[in-house]
């Protein structure tokens, strides 16, 4: 009798230890197929040169200077969005048979500090009609303009052989291949590919999402492909066409990418002068348009043609990441304004449904950015990681003017030549799959024409923060 107790008893410790080891490998919010799911990412952070934290720009802080001409002096500040963006969502996967899946998923960000849901226009609207040195709020051009659902949202079909085939408001291959070969993982903090927009969407901060976009991504042993043909959606935003390849093989990972976008938005605030006021054209055109100043921006538009390589080498413990980007403006070849220009200015609306001043002659001959970065991670333990990273852009002297012609100073033109140059070290404990805090520190600068206009042309950032997952 002993003996059956003691079997018994251990029965019952082998099957309880059972259970809770299956709880603690699948502990997501699932029912039915379906999953809810979020992050909440809040921090503390200093800027050398910087400005208040934003409740509607998706950053939240200027973490680089690359965004922020407006820095003043040092600043300590609660901040969000260190190292991945604050969102919720819904996400699931229903059997139809014959190993054929339907997905989906729908998802908004939002800022953690304030509870509104994220939108940079607004941040930028803020800005009109105030001059250079008076803006203190950080703010920037987005994809993400007050939508309800504003990350991705979209539905399709799957099947583990012939891919997966989904159609809505999708995240830009460029933007899902930058997150895996950056190695500080696409944070806004620490990252000069998660902070700057335009690299994910391929020249323009507002195609990092693409709204009414159809992808395909399929898999082939070591080998993946996919291709994602956005058909624009009635507003400023144009057509689009991605294209992926890539290899997993042994240690080694490798990404091609090419994209071309037509009627590519680039907003900004009408005013980021030193007196603030509308420039002659810009007045003229908000006259005649009937705008108002507290829902309209200024915009270039341009088509752009992207190409991104990106590898990495993975050692065990530790991974090794480098990449590339080059794109190509040029502008628009079928202008995006369907009225009368005033003044060579036009009107469109775009995302969230703000009005744009567009100038579609804004570039005097082709302007190219390129972009490099090198870095790595190293897993110190299985919750320990420390992730290292150098960035590099420039672009070049795009002015025609004899006097501008092969120009590199700051004093002279934006059309110069110019750098950002870019440093960052990142340190992320995770006790649990659910609870990670990290800490760290970026260091960015600009020089040449990208410097132009800039009240401080340096700044280093150290963030402290905490996410949290479910």
């Amino acid at each position: 009798m002993k003996h059956s107790i003691l079997l018994a008893g251990a029965c019952l410790a082998a099957t309880l230890a059972g259970a809770t080891a299956a709880q603690a490998k699948d502990d997501s919010l699932t029912f039915d197929g379906v999953t809810l799911y979020g992050i909440i990412d809040v921090n503390v952070a200093y800027q050398t040169h910087g400005e208040k934290v934003s409740s509607t720009y998706p950053v939240g802080l200027d973490y680089l200077i690359i965004g922020t001409k407006n820095a003043g002096g040092g600043r300590f500040s609660f901040s969000e969005n260190g190292r991945s963006a604050t969102k919720i969502g819904l996400k699931g996967t229903e059997p139809l048979g014959h190993d054929w899946s339907a997905v989906f998923k729908i998802e908004t960000e939002f800022d953690p500090l304030s509870g509104q849901l994220v939108d940079g226009l607004k941040s930028m609207v803020a800005a009109n009609g105030v001059p250079l040195a008076q803006q203190t709020t950080a703010y920037g051009d987005t994809n993400k303009a007050g939508q309800a659902l504003n990350a991705n949202v979209f539905a399709g079909v799957s099947h583990p052989r012939y891919g997966t085939l989904t159609f809505g408001r999708q995240a830009s291959m460029f933007w899902e291949d930058l997150i895996r070969y950056d190695p500080a993982h696409g944070s806004y903090a620490f990252s000069l590919l998660g902070y700057a927009g335009a690299l994910a969407g391929g020249g323009s901060t507002e195609d990092r999402y693409i709204n009414s976009a159809l992808k395909y991504a399929v898999h082939y042993g070591p080998a993946h492909a996919g291709v994602m043909y956005g058909f624009g959606d009635g507003t400023a935003e144009g057509r689009s066409i991605e294209l992926d390849a890539g290899a997993d093989i042994g240690r080694f990972s490798i990404d091609a990418l090419y994209k071309h976008t037509q009627n590519a938005v680039n907003a900004s605030p009408l005013t980021t002068n030193a007196t603030g006021t509308l420039s002659t054209a810009q007045a003229a055109a908000m006259t005649a348009f009937n705008l108002s100043l507290g829902n309209t921006l200024a915009a270039s538009i341009t088509d752009n043609r992207a190409v991104l390589v990106n590898g990495m080498v993975d050692l065990g413990r530790v991974k090794l990441l480098a990449g590339y980007e080059h794109i190509a403006y040029r502008n628009p070849s079928s202008p995006l304004s369907k009225v009368a220009l005033v003044d060579g200015l036009g009107w469109a609306t775009t995302i969230g449904g703000y009005d744009i001043l567009t100038n579609s002659a804004s570039l005097p001959s082709q302007k190219v950015v390129q972009a490099g970065w090198i870095g790595g991670r190293v897993a110190v333990t299985k919750a320990w990681e420390i992730d290292a990273a150098g960035y590099i852009e420039a672009q070049n002297a795009y002015a025609t003017s004899p006097a501008l012609a092969g120009c590199s100073s700051a004093a002279l033109s934006g059309q110069c030549s110019g750098h950002f140059y870019g440093a960052s070290v990142l340190s992320e404990y995770r006790f649990n799959p659910h609870v990670e805090v990290y800490g760290g520190a970026m260091w960015s600068k600009v020089s040449g024409g990208m410097a132009n206009g800039y009240l401080h042309t340096a700044t280093v950032d150290p963030t402290l923060g905490v996410q949290l997952a479910f």
